[in-house]
């Protein structure tokens, strides 16, 4: 009884102290980029309306995957809040990838190394900010790793049935999911190519192959028809829903992907020497990876950062080999470098703030952010006293504690600019009340910050259409107010028009039919210059938890 006993313990304290860790700051923050905010949009307006097959946001509807806005509108159920709601589908859902990359590296690796891919896993960065984000990455990663978690159960530890039967019908949910889920059947090809070299595997019964089919081919067509049903499109709104704040670069995401790629020189001759024996598992996982890897950068439009999903693999691969790592000298050195790495990085972040609302924040203070203090207190901290006989546990400190500071101090501080409810609360008390507040724009974050009633026109075809009617509708009454976006493009006079604020380094401003430039008129008034009439749910609490 002792082994399960301490097993359960250690996940038991690693699941509270990643829940403390992922989860803080949950409620402190609004949506940010467009895709946390349609997804939050269309999971509140699913909630007030019942339409569950059919997402809206502004009540206009919009193609983008059910299973999301499903899980939006059960957060915003449970806790009554929009911005305190939206990002636990991704929390629970780092939660759960967590626990499977657990589950698949003790019965792949050994009992030992369950723990050293757990902790791999939370400690790299770009997993970190995943779990914070609310966009369909970490729900995609969880769904792709559940079902890769089936197969390499049945392939790889002993057949069962039943385990195939679920990672093939987790699968079939891509369509649902907004995401390549199905890529988790390509563990089947280097399986192959191992059984027809005779390499030692579980013998699999053929009819297993006919009860995965099935399930895969099941769910596939119950996904497609719910999608169907009212012309609901999936798949093409993946791309814009990942994560804006993720690298492009391939080499910047050597960085994101700290500690795991630091130790790719060691680890991989250690997968080298696995090959050379005949090991499965390291044919079978590392396969996945290479073949997954091509298919995961496509559907994240070239991005690198889409490759998340195979992030949780990553771990399992490497994780036999990470205990006999950490014991070795040049390792812990290497392991101190990269603690000393992010408080040496926060300054020279802190010296040169890269956008306009991050040098407002910081007034001329170089260390003007909280969490910039804290953030170089820790890792200075953690490396003076662990120093190199733990010099691991230093890094992993150093990396899982900074994100958590950044969610707690860092965000809050920068969701006034970033989330736009600053912009929105000064234009519904600039703005009379007799008439809705007009919005020309299409990010959906602008609905989650407003107070009032809006008037908008995203059910326009073209931007000029849009534009026309805007302003059609802004000369129909001299109390009407229209929130638009200066610079380039802009049909009004940013010298009269009332500055608001400026969102990711664009000025909003608060246009009256006066404001309006003539050239940017109209030549004959638009066919159809009524609005789409909007009310934000008295019900949900839209703006961060005090």
């Amino acid at each position: 009884m002792s082994g399960p006993v301490k097993i359960w313990q250690r996940i038991t304290v690693l699941l509270l102290l990643s829940t403390g860790m992922l989860g803080a700051g949950l409620g402190l923050r609004c949506p940010w980029g467009p895709g946390e905010s349609a997804l939050a949009v269309a999971g509140g307006e699913m909630l007030a309306g019942g339409a569950w097959l059919q997402p809206t946001i502004g009540g206009v509807s919009a193609s983008l995957p059910l299973l999301p806005v499903w899980l939006q509108a059960l957060a915003q159920k449970l806790t009554g809040s929009t911005c305190a709601g939206f990002l636990l589908p991704a929390l629970l859902a780092a939660l759960g990838t967590l626990l499977l990359t657990w589950g698949l590296s003790r019965r792949l690796a050994g009992r030992d190394a369950a723990p050293g891919a757990w902790l791999l896993l939370l400690a790299t960065p770009q997993f970190a900010l995943a779990a914070r984000d609310g966009g369909t990455a970490m729900v995609v990663t969880f769904l792709m790793t559940l079902s890769l978690y089936g197969l390499l159960r049945h392939l790889l530890v002993r057949p069962d049935w039943r385990w195939l039967a679920a990672g093939s019908a987790t699968a079939g949910t891509s369509v649902l999911a907004g995401g390549p889920v199905w890529l988790a059947i390509l563990a089947l090809l280097p399986w192959g190519l191992a059984r027809s070299r005779g390499w030692r595997l579980p013998p699999v019964p053929s009819h297993h192959w006919w009860l995965g089919a099935a399930a895969f081919l099941a769910v596939s067509a119950a996904s497609s028809a719910l999608v169907s049903v009212r012309g609901v499109g999936s798949t093409g709104a993946a791309t814009s829903l990942l994560p804006d704040l993720w690298p492009a670069s391939p080499w910047t995401l050597l960085l994101w992907w700290l500690p795991v790629t630091a130790l790719l020189p060691w680890l991989v001759p250690g997968w080298r020497d696995a090959l050379g024996q005949r090991d499965p598992r390291v044919l079978v996982v590392g396969g996945w990876l290479f073949l997954a890897g091509g298919p995961l950068g496509l559907w994240g439009g070239g991005d690198p950062a889409a490759l998340l999903p195979a992030l949780p693999a990553l771990a399992v691969l490497a994780s036999p080999w990470l205990a006999g790592l950490c014991r070795r000298r040049g390792i812990r050195r290497l392991a101190l470098g990269l603690a000393l790495l992010v408080p040496t990085g926060l300054v020279a972040y802190s010296l040169w703030p890269p956008e306009p609302a991050q040098a407002a924040l910081d007034a001329g203070e170089p260390f003007g952010w909280p969490f910039v203090r804290w953030s170089v207190l820790l890792g200075l901290g953690a490396v003076l006293v662990f120093r190199q006989p733990r010099a691991v546990a230093a890094l992993v400190i150093v990396f899982c504690g900074t994100a958590t500071l950044l969610a707690v101090l860092g965000r809050p501080a920068l969701d006034p600019y970033r989330s736009g409810r600053e912009i929105m609360d000064l234009a519904a008390l600039i703005a009379p009340d007799n008439e809705p507040l007009g919005l020309m724009e299409s990010d959906p974050r602008w609905f989650v910050a407003a107070r009032r009633p809006l008037a908008h026109f995203g059910d326009a075809a073209d931007h000029r259409d849009q534009q026309a009617r805007a302003l059609a509708w802004l000369a129909g009454d001299p109390d009407r107010r229209l929130v638009a976006a200066g610079g380039d493009g802009a049909c009004f006079d940013e010298g009269t028009a009332i500055l608001l604020g400026a969102v990711r380094g664009r000025p909003r401003y608060l246009v009256a039919a006066a404001d309006a430039g003539t050239d940017c008129m109209p030549h004959r008034p638009s066919a159809n210059p009524r609005p789409v009439l909007w009310n934000p749910s008295p019900a949900r609490i839209q703006h961060p938890i005090p």
